[in-house]
Order: structure tokens, then sequence, then C-alpha cells
């Protein structure tokens, strides 16, 4: 595992620059820590995807709910393998359907919570019968993920969410 420093692109005329001060690691990070990256581009392998999968991989996950994150799961997913949309998207997309005749990829989706159970959830959080503060079990700076985060949720189970310090600024 490596952290590298990279630049950034020019921006356009409607984007803005977003410093991001926290990240958290939990369980479902461990795959990647410890087999290497899930979600890999075969068009174009780099630093941050990995090796490249010339034929694609069984499943992909569409996690970002925006289109060109889920024209790249269907292009990253091997014929007649399955891409799951786990996100939510904010907008409608552009998308043809024409982009599986060739591959015979399958698209599901899948919801972790109906409206009804998400308000219960907001509404005990409201009347502290839900503490979601026991969830986050460390905080860490960004020089410790290897040994305090991944390690520590690889080898201690009592561990659940890691937030990450990104930067030292406040």
């Amino acid at each position: 595992m490596r952290i590298e420093e990279k630049g950034l692109k020019p921006l356009k005329e409607d984007e803005v620059t977003v410093r991001v001060a926290w990240a958290g690691i939990c369980g479902s990070d461990l795959y990647e820590y410890q087999k290497g990256p899930v979600f890999v581009l075969f068009e174009k392998a780099d630093e941050l995807t990995g090796e490249i999968v010339p034929d694609g991989v069984d499943v992909t996950f569409e996690v970002a709910g925006v289109a060109p994150t889920f024209k790249q799961a269907i292009d990253s997913t091997r014929a007649r393998g399955t891409m799951v949309i786990v996100s939510i998207f904010a907008r409608p997309i552009e998308w043809n359907p024409l982009h599986l005749t060739n591959t015979g990829v399958k698209i599901t989706s899948t919801i972790a919570y109906t409206p009804t159970t998400f308000q219960q959830t907001v509404d005990l959080m409201g009347t502290g019968q839900l503490k979601p503060q026991g969830i986050v079990t460390s905080q860490i700076v960004l020089d410790d993920i290897v040994e305090k985060g991944f390690e520590a949720l690889t080898n201690d189970k009592s561990q659940a969410k890691i937030l990450v310090e990104l930067s030292g600024e406040k």
C-alpha cells in the first residue's frame, strides 16, 4: 500500500475544489487492502486501479450514482456477468440499453432500507434511543492507516468504523 499526492486537474467553470478532511474505513475495505482492487477498469489500468483484466470481472458495483461510473461498471463486467447498482442516483442519467446487447451483462440493484425503516432510524437517533457514536471505534491520522487502520480492523474484532484524518489542517 502506498499513499501518493496527486496534482489537481484544471477545474471547469462549473466545478469547485473540495478538501476532504476525514474518510472512514471499515470491514468492507479489508478485501481491497488484503487482496487488491475490486473494481478494475480493463480498458486502461493505472496506479490506482491495478492490473488490466482483459475480459472483465464477474461482478461490478456501481456506487457513485453518476453516468460515467454506471457505464464504466458495465464496461468492466465480463460477458454474462452482473453489475449491481448500490448507489442512489440524484439525477436521471442518459444510457442506451444497446450497451448490453453484445455482452449480456445483467443489471440488478439493491437497497439497504425502505423509506419507513430510514425514518424509524432517524426518529430513534432524534430521541437518543439509538446512539450512532458507538459505531466509530477509533480515529487515526493518515500516516497510521496501515497499522492502526487496516491491521486493527483485521486483527481486533472490537473495531467497527475507523475515521481517518486526511490532513493536519482544521
